[in-house]
C-alpha cells in the first residue's frame, strides 16, 4: 500500500522502515536506498518535493563511503537515462567523493539545511502552511532538535506538538 501510495509521507515511512530493516546490513541497504531514490523519480512529485525526500532518505540512510560513491554514480547514470537531474552537481560530488575533509563541512551545513528544509516541508505538507513563529523555531533549532523532530513528525498530532518537544 505504501509503495503505491502518491502521498509524500508514504516515502518518509518506507525509508525509515527500510533504514531500520538494513541496519548493519550495508549492501542491502545500498540497494534499498537505490530503489527508494529511483521510485521518487516515478512519482511524479514537484521536484521540490522530489529534492527535500531525497535529502531525508539520505539522511536516514547513511551509507559507507565505498557505497556511497557507487550510489551517486547509479543515480546519475538513472538520471541521464530518464533526464530528470533533480539531484544537483554538488550534491551528486559530495556523495561520490564521501567524506572528504574538504567537504565535510560543507556537508555538515549542506545536511542540516537538507534537514531544516525536508522538516519544512514535511511540516507544512502534513498540517498546511506554517506560522512565522514555527518557521523562526525551525530556522533557529540545532541539528539534535531538527533530528529529533524529523524522528516524531510521523506521530505529532498537532504543529502544537513541536514546541512541546522544544
Amino acid at each position: 500500500m505504501l509503495v503505491a501510495s502518491k502521498n509524500p509521507f508514504a516515502i518518509v515511512i518506507l525509508a525509515y522502515l527500510a533504514a531500520v530493516e538494513t541496519e548493519n546490513r550495508d549492501p542491502l541497504r545500498y540497494a534499498r536506498k537505490l530503489a527508494l531514490t529511483k521510485r521518487l523519480y516515478q512519482k511524479n512529485f514537484t521536484q521540490d518535493t522530489i529534492v527535500n525526500l531525497f535529502h531525508f532518505i539520505d539522511w536516514v540512510m547513511e551509507l559507507p563511503k565505498d557505497l556511497s560513491e557507487r550510489f551517486g554514480d547509479e543515480l546519475a547514470i538513472f538520471e541521464g537515462e530518464t533526464n530528470m537531474p533533480y539531484i544537483s552537481s554538488i550534491e551528486r560530488l559530495a556523495l561520490k567523493k564521501g567524506h572528504k575533509k574538504g567537504l565535510l563541512e560543507g556537508r555538515k551545513k549542506g545536511s542540516q539545511e537538507g534537514r531544516m528544509r525536508a522538516l519544512t516541508s514535511l511540516l507544512t505538507q502534513r498540517f498546511g502552511p506554517l506560522p512565522a513563529q514555527f518557521t523562526n523555531l525551525i530556522k533557529t533549532a540545532d541539528t539534535q532538535r531538527i533530528d529529533r523532530w524529523l524522528d516524531q513528525v510521523l506521530t505529532m498530532d498537532t504543529l502544537e506538538d513541536l514546541l512541546e518537544t522544544s
